[in-house]
């Protein structure tokens, strides 16, 4: 695998420009970490829910409601009065 050179400090002889640059790679590291986190999460989530879809599948062909609204029994209901 090949290393990709850092360059050196660019602005030894400024310092106010070597510390803007120190504190932007700080910053980058930063983002850099927050987002492999964020990927992470990202992905979880991405599983959790790819994984109720699976669950609701099973249920998509079965109906619940008619057209009108009204609930579908599996069995008839008998009302005694």
């Amino acid at each position: 695998m090949m290393q990709k050179k850092r360059p050196g400090v660019p602005y030894s002889r400024h310092p106010e420009l070597a510390r803007r640059w120190s504190s932007i790679q700080n910053h980058t590291v930063k983002l850099r970490d927050t987002n492999l986190h964020n990927d992470m999460l990202l992905n979880h989530q991405i599983n959790h829910k790819e994984h109720a879809v699976q669950v609701l599948k099973l249920y998509q062909a079965q109906k619940f409601y008619s057209p009108d609204g009204q609930p579908i029994h599996s069995a008839p209901v008998s009302r005694k009065a």
